[in-house]
């Protein structure tokens, strides 16, 4: 055999997204096309551009209960009315009082997001670039690629930290905000945590839908090893056995509420979150093209390109269902060690 290097086949090496992501969550993420300014939504209805803001009027999270007995458990579905409560159903239509349903008028304030941009890139001198149609296309493939593979771990430390849009100045809203959070019991072992979350989940995101809860990978893998997660029959996402969907986020840095945006959590313990239904809209990815002059009296021959591919990225949620819970990666269960 020689000894000189061989010819690397292609399709080694190449970047690539993680298995398991956020973005790869059913009904999360919406890849709009561009139609005379306008854009298609996911049921091929022309809406306007979301570039500038998303402005969403999103449903209670909860039935309102709003019987005054609290000894019927304040439940909007057992009442006595208006037989036996000296109440005229006349007056049962407009009052709260002794068993008298009421419909709520305590909507949801609008959730309005900006659109952050994510991107990746490329630099070069401006003679490589050119070189040849082959060689630029090859370039613009690494970064495309680039982009792709990043685009869920940086979709999910947004998500978490909120770092660009808080740099921007921008009222999104994030997982470590700690204006929105409900704080659970904390440091309990990862199976009473998992626990925890689901049934914050159930007693108050009574009219949602979509259930999501946010992990390091090293939290989700000790759930997994516990039988508490499956996979997905088409083997894209991760779900509890109660159906809420797992996010093992390749991004989520296990910080808690209130911390910087660079924190992280440490071996032993790492907060996860649970929300309701997200939305990650994407916009089509735009090719800039830079160049960048270093000339100086000592060299004129440096003249570098810079290739980017940059994508605007909004992502929605409504925070009235927003728990966070410090989990102790060394305990089982209630901090009991088992």
């Amino acid at each position: 055999m020689g000894s000189g290097p061989s010819a690397t086949p292609t399709g080694l090496l190449l970047a690539s997204p993680p298995a398991f992501s956020l973005l790869r969550v059913p009904g999360v993420q919406f890849v709009p096309s561009t139609t005379n300014g306008m854009l298609e939504d996911i049921n091929g209805n022309l809406v306007p551009r979301w570039v500038n803001s998303v402005r969403v009027e999103p449903d209670n999270c909860q039935v309102p209960f709003l019987l005054s007995d609290a000894s019927d458990g304040d439940w909007p579905y057992w009442w006595d009315c208006p037989a036996g409560t000296g109440v005229s159903a006349e007056t049962a239509l407009v009052s709260e009082t002794a068993g008298v349903k009421l419909i709520s008028t305590n909507n949801r304030a609008n959730v309005v997001t900006d659109p952050v941009i994510i991107w990746a890139g490329y630099e070069c001198s401006a003679l490589d670039l050119g070189h040849s149609d082959v060689r630029r296309a090859e370039i613009e493939g690494r970064v495309r690629r680039k982009l792709e593979a990043i685009l869920p771990a940086a979709v999910e430390r947004e998500l978490e930290s909120g770092q660009i849009a808080r740099q921007a100045g921008f009222a999104n809203h994030y997982l470590r905000d700690i204006t929105t959070r409900t704080e659970l019991t904390a440091d309990l072992g990862y199976v009473t945590a998992l626990a925890e979350l689901e049934q914050a989940l159930a007693e108050n995101g009574v009219a949602q839908g979509q259930r999501f809860i946010h992990a390091q990978p090293r939290l989700v893998t000790l759930w997994a090893s516990e039988n508490l997660i499956e996979v997905s029959p088409d083997r894209t996402h991760l779900l509890t056995r109660l159906g809420s969907y797992v996010v093992p986020g390749t991004g989520y840095r296990g910080a808690g509420p209130g911390t910087d945006p660079g924190a992280t959590s440490s071996y032993s313990s790492t907060w996860a979150y649970a929300t309701g239904p997200i939305r990650v809209l994407l916009d089509t990815p735009q090719p800039r093209e830079l160049e960048i002059n270093q000339a100086s009296v000592t060299s004129r021959t440096i003249n570098d390109v810079q290739l980017r591919l940059e994508q605007a990225v909004a992502i929605v949620w409504d925070p009235c269902l927003h728990f966070a819970i410090r989990t102790d990666l060394c305990d089982r269960t209630c901090g009991g060690g088992s």
